[in-house]
């Protein structure tokens, strides 16, 4: 978990390349970590890289089973392909603006 809160500070602090470099360690370390899969996805994405990205938010989606983090993690895919701010609520499919 130090690795992964590493990793979560460089993103705050918009210091992309470390935040890879700690989230990749903690990968590495607990692959089956949803919440690492999907922070290092969106570091990845912060670095252009949305190909990787797509993989590790995916990864979060399969791994989670916190229906908001799969949520959160679908939303940035949503972003990461069309731009899109929108989401869908978890009840009845319509779409909804995400903040």
């Amino acid at each position: 978990l130090a690795l992964q809160g590493q990793g979560v500070i460089a993103m705050c602090q918009g210091v992309s390349e470390d935040a890879l470099a700690y989230l990749e360690s903690a990968r590495n370390v607990d692959p089956l970590d949803a919440v690492t899969r999907l922070y290092l996805g969106l570091a990845l994405k912060a670095l252009n890289n949305p190909q990787d990205a797509n993989l590790e938010i995916g990864q979060a989606i399969v791994l989670s089973e916190d229906p908001n983090l799969i949520e959160l993690a679908r939303t940035q895919l949503l972003k990461l392909f069309d731009g899109s701010t929108e989401s869908t609520d978890q009840k009845g499919g319509e779409p909804t603006k995400m903040p």
